[in-house]
């Protein structure tokens, strides 16, 4: 195995060594309690950790009388891979005892309120279009309106009388369509029976060839 390795399992061992020390079962003191500003917490750690290491060295390399001290530069770097997991543990959510609902840095997050830059308006277009569809009652004109002379759906003779008041109608204007109603019946006098029972007088519309 590669010396690095070994050091990355001498690294693991120390951490769990560690962590039976700094977070007892029987102790309510969770992992994240030690980072209260979360990243930025462990690398203040960090930063001591590399100033501890610094130190020794210009110690070794400046003092000819200084007793080299390799040890102490070995957990240093050993403590720095540690605290490196720790950083990127702490970006997963994952150190024991971490908030969920606060961030990398330990802060509060917020529920994300969305908002709307729409017009009362806007908010019906995404409603689609009704369409409007009439019911055959709605379709049906009064018998009065159909008895008319119709050359291409328009009206030729404009007066008519409806239940015997006579009514006008605008033969420029008004249209008509053919459609599928019940035939009145000729029941004599210029009068005619439709098939709600109900009667009006027309004498313009054409009678049956029998009638009298």
């Amino acid at each position: 195995m590669k010396e690095s390795l070994k050091v990355l399992q001498e690294c693991a061992d120390l951490q769990l060594k560690k962590a039976n020390d700094y977070q007892n079962p029987n102790s309510n003191i969770k992992q994240a309690d030690y980072y209260p500003r979360g990243v930025s917490s462990l690398l203040d750690i960090v930063h001591a950790k590399t100033l501890r290491m610094m130190s020794v060295v210009e110690a070794m390399e400046n003092d000819p009388e200084y007793s080299p001290n390799f040890e102490s530069l070995e957990d240093s770097a050993k403590d720095l891979i540690n605290y490196g997991s720790f950083i990127a543990a702490y970006i997963r959510g994952g150190i024991d005892g971490q908030d969920t609902d606060r961030d990398f840095l330990n802060r509060k997050v917020e529920p994300e309120v969305k908002s709307y830059n729409r017009t009362w308006d806007s908010f019906f277009d995404d409603i689609p279009p009704l369409k409007m569809e009439w019911s055959t009652d709605d379709q049906v004109w009064p018998d009065e309106m159909l008895d008319l002379t119709v050359n291409n759906g328009k009206c030729e003779d404009p007066s008519l009388r409806v239940s015997g008041v006579p009514y006008t109608v605008d033969s420029n204007s008004v249209y008509f369509r053919n459609l599928n109603s019940t035939e009145p019946t000729y029941i004599g006098d210029n009068h005619w029976l439709r098939s709600d029972g109900t009667t009006f007088e027309n004498a313009h519309r054409p009678k049956p060839k029998d009638a009298k």
